[in-house]
């Protein structure tokens, strides 16, 4: 008998899956709470995680976390959305298509970090360092190292696995913590990678925000110069002030330890010139690094014979043999120069490629995340969410900032929190009367910089991987990613270096703009239209108790439809009372039947909020007739698209003809004059009421996002 009802529950369950996983379903947009679902429980997972792994997250538990997150955003795309899994694995095989580059890029990373330690390329850079630098202005001079090298490559990336890991081998001879030196090290890596013509973050944003790449450069200076020149001044103060545990003799017994142990030549930096000069002419990044990784071999082989010796371990072997399967060993797997000095043996190991396999897990992981988010469009209801509530130049800047370090933590792709906000916020700017280089630089200022502390984005993850520092240690000395997105927003909020079109550029801007949506239409053009009408969740508020819920949702909206509906009278000198009103969200409209529930004191509050604004057509006397129910109502930011698109331009208003005009479809105006008081409403009066207040919603959000009614807001 129980496994009669096992049998029973199970074929319940896979028919259960099948309708849901395989069966085309209608699709629909996700709702803002369904959006938010799966960041705020990667978010929770994430810090339940750190708190118990620390550090050890990235050798599997944080990829555990980003699948299950995945996962829990499949369930929402799939159960709640309509969504079929065959789409939602097209858009995670495209994202993680989108970073097959960066993962060859780690990989080469790994090999070229291996055969430049055996070569004794990375221990020389160290050595002569060490003769150079003091701790008072070693932190300065990383910083400006890691700037200078990665103006010249373009590539902060290439800046870190390279010079990058020799001065932390620097630094931590000299006595500074590995999360400060890192945070000096990618502080002016990422500086020179976001100031660079070589670099593709410093192509990519003007090239999404509609101006020319040097415009970009110099439009940068203005923000990025004072951010770089006050983290330059709080690593010098931290230089000077910290009691740096490296000595006289401890810096020279190193010296001479890795002397010893390696043969010190000049002749070695041939190599990384010979890649920084590959990289300057442009060579792809993955040609680049594997000739810098291959002649790291070579190296080593013409400088190292006993290295080579002691990594292959067969002493009595021929030297070929011990070569080969030493290089070999340096470019895929783990190697370790053993001396008798602690600290040189920490700098003297690498991991190879497959040092950098678990960072190419958690990128795997990360972007198998991002693609479920993207491929059902919950970004883009999430970062749409944020576009409504701009109202001015420093509120557009900052949530252009905010849009690309939320991207960078759900996409976890420094590209897309680029590509995407680029696209999103490219006209807004445009219809603000902005220049494309005010968007470029906050694109740069925001998405370009915080990529790298976050512990699952590729930069992330990648820096942590080549420096062997965790993302976490060396994110909060990152002075200079973390000032710069708070000075783009900062030059927004006070209007400084903010670019301008001229009246000129910005008339025929607006008349490309009138272009678009027309100010008149004709009876014929609005009867040639498809039907249109509400597709959201319709609530029925018909009993006292149901309305503290509507409330609870309506108040959480910064902008809602408003409507109101009366049953006509037939006969001269009969009035009636309003029946319904109606209040709409994007998602959902909440039809109040007032003479069931009366005019609640919630609702009238919430008509009574400055805070929220309430936008209607023809709004007089539908507020007339509310105050007939209560005289002491008195209304609050109402917005009335009638009277007020008048003054923008528009000849024909109403919601039928804005409606047509504005969202090219006809409302349906049959319900008009049906019995608003009858014991039951038809569901014909239910999506009629509906349609009218979210119409009205609907064509405001449209207008404003397009610029349309700026000067009504300004």
């Amino acid at each position: 008998m129980e496994m009669v009802k096992f049998l029973l529950i199970f074929l319940f369950y896979k028919d259960f899956c099948v309708v849901k996983f395989m069966v085309k379903q209608p699709i629909r947009e996700a709702n803002i709470l369904e959006a938010l679902f799966p960041i705020l429980f990667l978010i929770v997972l994430l810090v339940i995680n750190i708190s118990v792994f620390g550090d050890e997250g990235l050798s599997g538990s944080n990829q555990i976390v980003l699948i299950l997150s995945a996962s829990v955003a499949g369930l929402v795309a799939v159960i709640r959305l309509g969504y079929r899994w065959e789409q939602l694995q097209d858009g995670v095989i495209n994202s993680i298509s989108s970073a097959m580059s960066s993962i060859l890029i780690l990989l080469l990373i790994g090999a070229l970090a291996g055969t430049w330690l055996l070569s004794g390329i990375v221990p020389a850079m160290i050595y002569y360092g060490l003769k150079i630098l003091t701790p008072g202005i070693f932190l300065v001079a990383a910083c400006i190292i890691g700037a200078v090298v990665a103006i010249a490559t373009g590539s902060s990336w290439t800046t870190v696995a390279t010079v990058g890991v020799a001065l932390l081998g620097i630094g931590k001879a000299l006595g500074f913590s590995e999360g400060l030196i890192g945070g000096a090290i990618i502080s002016g890596a990422y500086f020179g990678d976001k100031m660079s013509p070589l670099s593709d973050t410093t192509n990519l944003a003007p090239a999404m925000a509609g101006t020319d790449l040097f415009t970009h450069i110099r439009h940068m200076t203005k923000t990025t110069v004072p951010s770089i020149s006050i983290t330059l001044i709080i690593f010098l103060i931290i230089g000077f002030y910290t009691d740096a545990a490296g000595s006289v003799n401890q810096v020279r017994e190193i010296s001479e330890v890795i002397a010893a142990k390696f043969r010190i030549t000049g002749w070695l930096f041939v190599v990384p010139a010979v890649v920084l000069f590959l990289i300057i002419k442009k060579t792809p990044a993955v040609p680049a690094l594997l000739v810098g990784a291959l002649l790291g071999g070579v190296a080593a082989v013409i400088f190292q014979p006993e290295i080579i010796a002691l990594i292959s371990e067969a002493p009595d072997a021929g030297f070929a043999y011990q070569s080969f399967r030493s290089v070999m060993q340096a470019l895929y797997g783990d190697i370790a120069v053993v001396t008798s000095n602690e600290v040189v043996n920490e700098l003297l190991q690498t991991g190879g490629m497959a040092g950098m396999l678990n960072t190419i897990w958690l990128i795997i992981c990360a972007m198998i995340f991002g693609g479920i988010m993207e491929e059902s469009g919950m970004l883009r209801v999430l970062a749409e969410a944020v576009i409504r509530r701009v109202h001015s130049i420093g509120s557009l800047i900052a949530s252009t900032a905010a849009t690309c370090v939320f991207f960078n933590v759900t996409t976890s792709d420094q590209y897309l929190a680029i590509l995407v906000p680029g696209r999103m916020y490219a006209d807004i700017y445009k219809k603000r009367g902005l220049k494309g280089e005010n968007l470029s630089r906050t694109l740069e200022d925001s998405a370009t910089v915080t990529s790298v502390l976050i512990p699952w984005n590729t930069c992330g993850a990648t820096q942590a991987s080549v420096l062997g520092v965790a993302t976490l240690t060396y994110a909060p000395y990152c002075f200079f990613n973390i000032i710069s997105p708070f000075m783009t927003i900062l030059y927004g909020y006070f209007k400084l270096g903010i670019n301008y079109y001229t009246e000129e550029e910005l008339l025929e801007i607006k008349k490309g703009i009138a272009g678009m949506i027309p100010m008149s239409i004709s009876k014929d053009a609005v009867n040639e239209l498809p039907l249109g009408a509400f597709e959201g969740k319709i609530h029925l508020i018909d009993k006292p108790e149901q309305v503290q819920e509507a409330f609870e949702r309506l108040r959480e909206e910064t902008v809602i439809g408003f409507d109101t509906e009366t049953r006509p009278s037939f006969r001269k000198g009969t009035q009636y009372k309003v029946s319904l009103l109606q209040l709409s969200t994007n998602e959902e409209a909440f039809l109040f039947r007032l003479q069931h529930v009366g005019f609640p004191p919630q609702i009238k509050g919430l008509l009574e909020n400055q805070d929220i604004l309430k936008v209607g057509a023809a709004v007089l006397d539908d507020l007339r007739a509310l105050r007939k129910l209560d005289p002491t109502f008195l209304e609050q930011n109402f917005f009335d698209l009638n009277e007020e698109l008048k003054r923008v331009g528009f000849q024909n208003v109403g919601v039928r003809n804005l409606s047509a005009m504005v969202l090219n479809i006809r409302i349906s105006k049959s319900e008009q004059v049906s019995n608003w008081e009858a014991d039951m409403l038809s569901d014909k009066q239910l999506l009629y009421a509906a349609t009218d207040a979210w119409a009205c919603l609907a064509i405001f959000d449209r207008l404003f996002d397009g610029g349309y009614l700026d000067e009504l807001f300004e």
